[in-house]
């Protein structure tokens, strides 16, 4: 997970229209509550980001370390995706989005 003092770090989209609409601030919101609450602030960061490129998927949320994209996050999704990136566990098949294609 963390390797030396870096940590990974989870973007929640937050300034694209489409996550924005669809609750992004209270998936950022949790995934900090959740991670302060487990303790676990030496392994992430959470981090607002522009547009992820997903916008139909919102909210996004990436795993920036992981090269992992969760889309339709909500916040009960919050605590297994901490939980699964922190016991580095297989990631969540159901929110895992494809990686897009570089042209």
């Amino acid at each position: 997970m963390a390797v030396g003092n870096r940590c990974t770090k989870l973007l929640v989209c937050t300034k694209g229209k489409h996550c924005s609409a669809r609750d992004s601030g209270n998936v950022l919101r949790n995934l900090r509550k959740t991670i302060e609450k487990c303790e676990l602030e030496d392994l992430f960061k959470v981090k607002k980001s522009d547009c992820l490129g997903y916008c139909k998927h919102g909210p996004v949320v990436s795993v920036d370390s992981h090269g992992v994209h969760y889309g339709g996050v909500k916040e009960g999704d919050c605590i297994d995706i901490i939980d699964r990136h922190a016991t580095r566990k297989k990631p969540l098949k159901h929110l895992l989005l494809k990686a897009k294609k570089h042209r």
